[in-house]
């Protein structure tokens, strides 16, 4: 475990529950937009968040590039973007030999009925996911439990099928950009 994943981790939690509009879920997840433009941060507030919120995470505790006005459709290419220059993404197979620990984040590819995501591992098996929706249909903040197993070589979520394309390792993230001042 490393102390800027455990710090991730904790965040991930505190934030669970928390829904658009809510001006803390945007700015977790378009802190430009919740600054500078906030129709636009509404707006954003209607896509597929999960990872908007990952980043958001990530970035609440680590020093990574400050995120400039946001492109539709880039959310999860530019988290992995940031992830790759610390040579913090793994192949999803490596989850077969090192599992995700505490701040982690998961990248899963499509399956059928289920699209490309991104989660926050807060222990084992549960994570915290954006790209959910509450019963009045606004994005939120969840807790989700679901197990990861081999398929053919391959790491899936067992309740999707999704295969876990990558993982971006906290500690390597730290390492490379160092950490925010939070607690």
């Amino acid at each position: 475990m490393s102390d800027a994943g455990d710090k991730i981790a904790a965040y991930a939690l505190s934030v669970v529950g928390l829904t658009a509009p809510d001006p803390e879920y945007l700015s977790l997840v378009a802190p430009w937009e919740a600054e500078n433009d906030v129709p636009r941060a509404d707006s954003i507030a209607t896509e597929s968040d999960c990872g908007l919120v990952a980043h958001g995470l990530v970035e609440h505790v680590v020093a990574t590039p400050i995120r400039g006005r946001y492109v539709t459709g880039s959310a999860l290419a530019d988290l992995k973007a940031v992830a790759v220059t610390a040579c913090a993404y793994e192949a999803g197979a490596t989850l077969a030999t090192d599992p995700a620990e505490p701040g982690d984040v998961l990248h899963f590819g499509p399956a059928p009925g289920h699209p490309e995501h991104m989660g926050t591992v807060v222990g084992d098996g549960v994570r915290v996911d954006g790209g959910e929706r509450d019963d009045s249909g606004h994005e939120t903040i969840v807790q989700v439990s679901r197990a990861l197993s081999m398929i053919a070589a391959h790491v899936v979520e067992t309740a999707t099928g999704r295969p876990v394309l990558g993982v971006i390792r906290a500690a390597k993230m730290a390492d490379h950009y160092g950490l925010r001042g939070v607690p």
